[in-house]
Order: C-alpha cells, then sequence, then structure tokens
C-alpha cells in the first residue's frame, strides 16, 4: 500500500511541475522560464527525497507548485485584481497538508492587489483548510492541544519552557536554516537584490514582481518559524518555491540588465550546471535506500523470536508503526491494539521520551 501510494505521489507531482512549466510559458512566452519553474526538486536532495514519501512533505511540493501555477496564471492573465479561489484552494489544501506551509500561503497577498481582496482570500483559504481537515475530525482536540503545547513552549515537539522561542538559541537557529542549501540562499539573495534595484530604478511594480516579493515574503516568514525548531525537511515547502523564484528572476533580470547578450547564456549554464550538480546525489539516494531495503529483508527475524524485540525508530515493523500512530492519537487505541498483538516481548522506543515502551505506556 504505502508503493501504491508513493507512486500515486510522484505522479501527482510530476504531473504539477508538468502543469507549472507549461504555465511559465504561457505566462511569458519563453522555454528557458518554463525549464527554470520545474527545477524545485533539484534545489536540494531533501526536496527529492521528500517527493515520493508517503509523509506531509510531499504535498507540500505539490501545493508549492500549485502555488506557482496560480501566479503565472495571474500575471499572464494581466489582471489588477486576480481571481481568489485559485490561491485559496491551494493555501488551504497546502496548510491542512501541514502547517509549515503557512508563510507560503502569504504570497498571494502581495498579487491579489487589495486589502478587501486579501481579506476574502484569507477567509477563503481558511475555509478550504477547515474542509480538508474533516476526515480528521475525530483527532481535532488531540492536533489543537499538540500544536497548541507547540506554539506556546520554546523546545522541539511542545516540550521545553513556556516562552514560545528560547531566545538564547533563536540565533545560531537561524543559521542552520541557511546551512547546507546554497541553492536556496543564492536565490532568496538575488531576489532581495532584484528588488532593492527595481526601486532603485524605478521600476514599474508589474504582477511578476508583485509575485516575487510574495515570494520572498513566505521565504523570509518560513525561515523565522523553522528556526524555533531547526530541521532541515521543515523547509521543504520554502525551498520548494526556487524554481518559481528563478523563472520569475531570469524574466525580471532582463528589465534590470537591459537588452545585454550575456544575459540568458548565463541562465542556461547556471540551469545546466545545477542539473549535473545533482545527477551525483541523485544515484547516492538511490544506491543508499537499496542498500537499506537489502540490509533489512537479510535479517532473519525468526531468530530472535524468544528474544526481547526492542523497535527504535524508523524500524520496519508493523507492530512499532502501529505504536507510533497510537502515541500520536494520545493512546486512543492501547486496550485493542494490546488484544490484537498480545506477544510480551516487543517493546517500543517513544520517540519524544527516548525511553522503552509497552502498549499504551507513554
Amino acid at each position: 500500500y504505502l508503493t501504491i501510494a508513493s507512486r500515486l505521489v510522484v505522479s501527482l507531482n510530476a504531473t504539477a511541475l508538468v502543469f507549472l512549466g507549461l504555465s511559465a510559458f504561457r505566462a511569458f512566452n519563453r522555454l528557458l522560464p518554463a525549464l527554470a519553474a520545474q527545477t524545485a526538486p533539484l534545489a536540494t536532495m531533501f526536496v527529492m527525497k521528500h517527493a515520493y514519501h508517503v509523509k506531509p512533505e510531499s504535498f507540500l511540493l505539490l501545493a508549492a507548485s500549485l502555488m506557482g501555477i496560480c501566479l503565472f496564471e495571474a500575471i499572464r492573465s494581466k489582471e489588477t485584481t486576480p481571481k481568489i479561489a485559485p490561491f485559496a484552494l491551494v493555501a488551504g489544501f497546502g496548510v491542512a497538508s501541514k502547517l509549515l506551509f503557512a508563510p507560503i500561503a502569504l504570497a498571494p497577498l502581495f498579487v491579489l492587489g487589495t486589502r478587501k481582496l486579501a481579506f476574502r482570500y484569507v477567509l477563503a483559504a481558511l475555509a478550504v483548510f477547515l474542509v480538508c481537515l474533516l476526515p480528521a475530525v475525530g483527532n481535532w482536540d488531540v492536533g489543537v492541544a499538540y500544536f497548541t503545547r507547540m506554539a506556546t513552549n520554546s523546545g522541539a515537539y511542545g516540550g521545553g519552557e513556556a516562552t514560545v522561542i528560547d531566545w538564547a538559541a533563536y540565533p545560531g537557529n537561524l543559521a542552520k536554516v541557511f546551512a547546507g542549501k546554497p541553492i536556496f540562499d543564492g536565490m532568496l539573495l538575488l531576489s532581495l537584490l532584484a528588488l532593492l534595484a527595481r526601486w532603485k530604478k524605478g521600476l514599474s511594480r508589474s504582477l511578476a514582481w508583485r509575485a516575487l516579493e510574495g515570494l520572498v515574503l513566505a521565504q523570509l516568514v518560513a525561515v523565522l518559524l523553522v528556526a524555533k525548531h531547526p530541521i532541515a525537511y521543515y523547509m521543504v515547502a520554502a525551498v520548494s518555491l526556487v524554481g518559481i523564484q528563478a523563472a520569475l528572476l531570469i524574466v525580471l533580470g532582463e528589465e534590470l540588465v537591459g537588452a545585454r547578450r550575456w544575459w540568458r547564456p548565463a541562465m542556461v549554464a547556471i540551469l545546466l550546471a545545477l542539473g549535473a550538480s545533482r545527477i551525483g546525489a541523485y544515484n547516492k539516494d538511490v544506491n543508499e535506500l537499496a542498500d537499506w531495503q537489502a540490509k533489512a529483508k537479510a535479517l532473519d527475524m525468526s531468530r530472535y523470536e524468544a528474544c526481547t524485540q526492542v523497535y527504535f525508530d524508523f524500524a520496519s515493523s508493523q507492530t512499532y508503526a502501529l505504536y507510533m500512530g497510537d502515541m500520536m492519537t494520545r493512546w486512543r487505541w492501547a486496550d485493542r491494539l494490546a488484544e490484537m498483538y498480545p506477544a510480551s516481548n516487543q517493546v517500543f522506543m517513544n520517540f519524544f521520551t527516548k525511553e522503552p515502551r509497552r502498549w499504551g505506556e507513554s
């Protein structure tokens, strides 16, 4: 089932990237920005890795691609007040997939143009968000309590003191967010420089420029949010915008540098270098996963039936997966799981406390 779900996720992301490229082509009538728009999975390996996992991050790449399509279609239409419905649908879906998409949902505010439209967009996105959460309505109380702890406490997963942020560690955490992401860092810096240059030259604030402003704001807010608890893949949503940024910078850069012959060849060279730099990383990831799978399948668990079996994160065990799920829902199914799997020799490491526990033991 996980394989089927993974293939579906890959198909959705691939399809979204195809339409993202087509949308960029429609907006600018040029091939280079269209190709650049599709490069987000090449930006870092953690985006590529999470594009096929059965977890929320794969839907963040999907939502970011869909947000890019909305932005490019707004630019193509040249309407001063674009329609809010597409943006609201994407924002609500993205935030429902994972709350870390919330900063990305800020991007359309710059494109919509008026406060009235922005207010309607926020309300519509909130409605879509709640509709998307209906399948989990039975766990809303657990979710609200969990995310309230995360928001108010300073430690990881709602731990630590109730000071919201550990201010002593926060500067160092900001540095960790930027570390190991040269393409993301470079695109953000180039975007800021381009916006500054536009302001100095007094160029008109077109929809494309407003879209770039929205993307920069979204990424900066995401950085500030993730710095509370810096983990690389928490930046999937923000990093997934770099292809959209690249497409905009290629087009808007021509406004800044004028009709200079070196601009387009330079952009082509950068895209080719980006693709070539990821071939080795991609092959390494594929070989690593194959090695993990081979080693896992090589284990003869029948030899350990009489032993105490202690399962750690991320063990390939059905019972450990069920224990993790039960823990996330605050032990709602512990009694039933204990009946289904009465074996007393299985022990599970609690993800949060790092201590061994049996069914229902927190």
